[in-house]
């Protein structure tokens, strides 16, 4: 899993938030549609070494929107250790891109 500005020598990681809107939403993954926009959601994702960003955006039946994004740096073996940032605190009502 991973918070904003995390860094780490895995090649994979998991983006998840929570939904809290009730009204109807549609809620895009770096630009796909996912299928629960409502409630917990997760992705597992593929690291490329050097920095990888992905983008969340929720948008309600009112045409309000929220889009947060999260960098994960990918680091080669023997580089310096990853170090743990201060959780991401999540906006009510709509998704957040630290992990759960």
């Amino acid at each position: 899993s991973s918070s904003k500005g995390t860094s780490t020598f895995s090649t994979s990681t998991v983006i998840s938030g929570t939904v809290t809107e009730t009204n109807h939403n549609t809620l895009m993954f770096n630009g796909v549609e996912i299928a629960t926009a409502v409630g917990p959601y997760s992705r597992e994702v593929s690291l490329s070494i050097g920095y990888n960003t992905f983008v969340v955006n929720a948008t309600d039946d009112a045409g309000n929107s929220v889009e947060r994004s999260i960098t994960v740096k990918r680091l080669l073996a023997g580089t310096v250790p990853p170090i743990e940032p201060e959780p991401e605190q999540p906006i009510p009502g709509f998704p957040r891109t630290a992990c759960g």
